[in-house]
């Protein structure tokens, strides 16, 4: 699936705006690519197999609101399956953003 990114960013309130303009989010391939993933070791009988990983614990930081430099326009960098938090608030917080 795909989404406008910049048109995501741009529906957001202002106030939600403000509260993730400088957030951090977590990113993880966990919740598919892990053992105990979507993917991982109960997934059986796919026709294309798909390998599940401990490498998929990482984790890595990134922006949520990220601005492209030539339009110098901002779009909202996160995703359902990736993102696993946001760095600063509990999960509960981070589900209500």
């Amino acid at each position: 699936m795909f989404a406008n990114q910049y048109a995501a960013w741009d529906a957001l309130p202002g106030t939600m705006k403000s509260l993730l303009a400088d957030k951090q989010g977590i990113h993880s391939a966990r919740r598919g690519y892990s053992r105990q993933g979507q993917y991982g070791e109960k997934d059986k009988g796919r026709s294309m197999a798909i390998r599940y990983s401990d490498s998929a614990l990482a984790t890595q930081v990134h922006p949520i609101a990220r601005v492209h430099p030539r339009p110098g326009r901002t779009a909202l960098f996160v995703s359902m399956g990736y993102t696993i938090g946001i760095e600063g608030m509990t999960d509960a917080q981070a589900a209500r953003s």
